[in-house]
């Protein structure tokens, strides 16, 4: 068994850009999600008794594992399974209505469920190939990164709120490049949403060079920060720009194998985790880290930022790749 143990490692990296640009071309941003309907009587008591929820995606399975983030119990089952609809999914994202959002690589679409549903209420295909991952700002808008061929650039669908048809587009600096996660920046700020995309290239030996793109509204090619990572995943917006605090963002590195924590704009921190991280989450008070193992197969409740290791989900046989939480840790 590898290392769980939290570790600091200093570095410098470049400042971060600014982020004072309005979002153009994305009319009807602003509209709520359609309302969901009747829940299902089978897991109404999971949606109003357990108010802190966690989504777990098992790809080989084609199912979102459901687990009760509050329970102090070690090692949980989950309290019920989605698999309707639900076809080679990766990342995953709520909102703030605790609509849950799959994004399925292996029927190019985006399903959408009502909290506690287990039937999808909306299906996104439109744009899509290659969906990799998922998220929703404050407003319900939907951004998804795209994994097309290797012969053909990635891209971020941004789809306005209760729309399945996509409004702008992002695009990576060149083709090859796989995004490997998404995270929002002033998600909660009409027209200032922005995007770091972290991304690998992997060269003719097989070894993986990343960075972490930036996806800025009104330009529809992204930019590069210039960080230097192995094998990028994930990534999470601890604290956001312009804050009370210093800006903080989270991305995997799969050649640590762990999750690098930035702080204005310098690597101020390490989780080890060991294994083959994919995906993370925070929850909504930015106090827990959830990292998503795919060696694991298992999600690793941590303490943030002290990297105290507090919990494990076991996915039992699959493959874990995507992990988000209700409430969302989107909308610090």
């Amino acid at each position: 068994m590898q290392n769980r143990a939290f570790a600091l490692r200093a570095g410098t990296w470049l400042a971060l850009a600014s982020l004072v640009t309005v979002l153009t071309g994305c009319s009807g941003a602003t509209s709520a999600l359609p309302t969901a309907g009747s829940w299902e009587p089978s897991v109404q008591t999971d949606v109003h008794h357990q108010k802190q929820l966690l989504f777990v995606s098992d790809n080989q399975n084609n199912r979102v594992l459901v687990y009760n983030a509050a329970t102090t119990q070690q090692h949980p089952p989950p309290i019920r399974t989605i698999s309707n609809g639900v076809h080679g999914p990766f990342g995953l994202a709520t909102d703030k209505s605790g609509n849950l959002y799959i994004a399925n690589s292996g029927s190019n679409t985006v399903t959408v469920y009502a909290p506690g549903a287990s039937k999808p209420k909306m299906t996104i295909f439109t744009g899509l190939a290659g969906p990799f991952d998922v998220k929703v700002d404050g407003f319900g808008n939907i951004y998804v990164a795209n994994d097309p061929p290797q012969s053909l650039t990635a891209f971020i669908q941004l789809y306005p709120a209760g729309s399945s048809s996509p409004s702008y587009t992002w695009s990576a600096p060149s083709p090859g490049m796989v995004i490997s996660g998404l995270a929002l920046l002033n998600s909660t700020q009409q027209g200032q949403t922005a995007i770091y995309a972290p991304e690998y290239t992997v060269n003719g030996s097989g070894f993986a060079t990343g960075n972490t793109l930036s996806c800025y509204p009104g330009n529809p090619t992204c930019g590069t920060l210039g960080y230097s990572f192995g094998q990028t995943g994930g990534a999470a917006i601890a604290q956001s720009p312009g804050g009370s605090k210093p800006f903080q963002w989270i991305a995997v590195d799969q050649y640590v194998p762990g999750v690098d924590i930035f702080t204005q704009g310098q690597l101020t921190g390490q989780i080890v985790t060991g294994g083959t991280p994919e995906f993370v989450t925070l929850n909504s008070t930015g106090n827990k880290l959830y990292v998503a193992n795919r060696f694991f197969n298992d999600v690793v409740e941590y303490s943030y930022p002290s990297g105290s290791q507090l919990n494990t989900f076991p996915a039992g046989g699959g493959q874990v790749y995507g992990v988000a939480t209700f409430p969302a840790g989107t909308f610090h």
